[in-house]
């Protein structure tokens, strides 16, 4: 007969695997048209009630309808719809009211979706952890789990790289759990021979954002790992990717930062890790790299393009900053916030720290930072209750085209005109 579809026989972009999510008829939920009428909202609305009548107090209620239905493409757009609204602003008594739901839908969309309701799903999971918090119940330790396991399996590399930095995240904000924060730093050691440079990226992100928290019990066990580490991370250097590179060079820093003492106490080691002097030098040579990477014992290795030259030089110079231990000239150093707030991140960790957050946070980031308790722990930061004003006067003074800060601005950007003139007229002659 017309319009019916033989069960497990796939058509267009639906999906496979919604076999596994049969619900039965007691959990067959109003249409999708209904269900989806919270993502106006989601996507940035406000007040008590958007445009279609829904309350905001049911929109993840609605959210929670839409995961259970079959089709692929209705529970990827309440995903969707989920990620933005909890970016939109910090929702913990509306998501706390629901954890064990969406936590259990989240954790069978991670298990059984396909690569974009993977991806969407991991996102959720990283942002719902940092809404709710430290769970003393451990609730996320499947999630963990699953996120590991996807993210070192079989898949698209975007995907996988949303369940990495994910578990990052989750791992991050709070499991306790010895054994299996263990066993997600080995999955993440399996991504640095990766195939996808995106994946070896993100898992030297994630590894430095841990190693960023980790504690430095005395042994000589740890004094091993930490060397490793190094030797590994200094291996990386060499990557053919600059965004490679980078990130090695970065997990570098936050291991001299979090384990400075084990490793100026053992500098006479063999590999390139142990000598930190090595690593410094060669990091230092990253930083001014002409055209061609280097590659092993320092010849030159494949030619870079001129917008892969200027992030490595200009990201190597920040570290190697950051690694003999001088003030940052970094731009994300300071962070410019709502009612004139200014986020310093002195360390370079803490900068990690920021990247990976803003990532997932995307544009709710500035209200999170406002608003969300634990990342006022994380990045020790009180914000500002209220808007400075000023007066008209003091406008004039600080941003008329007549004020003395905008003359000096004006006279230092026509100073480097005229150098690049110069410098120009001199390779033309």
């Amino acid at each position: 007969a017309m319009g019916r579809r033989k069960k497990g026989k796939k058509k267009g972009g639906d999906g496979g695997g919604d076999e596994d999510w049969e619900v039965g008829s007691e959990a067959s939920f109003t249409s999708t048209s209904e269900a989806a009428s919270f993502f106006s909202l989601a996507g940035g609305g406000g007040g008590d009630q958007d445009e279609d009548g829904l309350l905001e107090d049911q929109v993840l209620p609605a959210i929670a309808e839409a995961l259970y239905e079959k089709r692929a493409a209705t529970r990827e757009r309440a995903l969707d719809g989920l990620c933005s609204y909890l970016r939109s602003a910090y929702r913990y008594d509306e998501l706390d009211r629901i954890r064990e739901t969406i936590g259990t839908l989240l954790l069978r969309s991670i298990q059984k979706g396909k690569a974009k309701e993977q991806e969407l799903a991991a996102y959720a999971v990283a942002l719902a952890v940092v809404t709710l918090g430290p769970d003393e119940n451990e609730s996320w330790q499947d999630h963990i789990r699953a996120l590991a396991q996807k993210a070192t399996g079989a898949g698209p590399a975007r995907a996988r790289v949303a369940c990495a930095r994910s578990l990052g995240v989750v791992c991050f904000v709070g499991s306790e759990d010895a054994d299996l924060l263990e066993h997600c730093v080995s999955r993440l050691e399996r991504l640095f021979t990766s195939q996808a440079s995106e994946l070896r990226a993100e898992a030297y992100t994630s590894l430095a954002l841990l190693l960023s928290v980790a504690s430095v019990p005395a042994g000589s066990k740890i004094v091993a790992r930490v060397l490793d580490y190094a030797e590994t991370f200094a291996d990386a250097l060499r990557d053919p990717a600059v965004e490679v590179r980078t990130a090695a060079g970065s997990a570098l820093v936050v291991l001299r930062e979090t384990f400075g003492d084990v490793l100026d106490g053992d500098g006479d080691g063999d590999g390139d890790g142990g000598d930190l002097d090595s690593v410094v030098e060669r990091m230092g040579r990253l930083a001014n790299a002409a055209w061609r990477t280097e590659g092993e014992d320092g010849e030159a290795g494949d030619r870079m393009n001129k917008r892969d030259r200027q992030q490595q030089r200009r990201a190597f110079r920040e570290l190697v900053e950051a690694m003999e231990g001088k003030e940052s000239s970094s731009k994300d150093a300071k962070l410019k916030l709502k009612h004139g707030d200014v986020l310093h991140l002195e360390t370079h960790s803490s900068r990690v720290a920021a990247g990976v957050f803003k990532s997932v946070l995307a544009a709710g980031f500035q209200v999170h930072m406002q608003t969300n308790d634990l990342l006022h722990q994380i990045f020790d930061f009180e914000p500002r209750q209220e808007k400075i004003r000023l007066t008209q006067l003091e406008k004039k003074m600080l941003f008329s085209p007549n004020s003395t800060a905008k003359k000096k601005h004006t006279k230092a950007r026509n100073k480097d005109r005229a150098v690049k003139g110069n410098a120009l007229n001199f390779f033309e002659d």
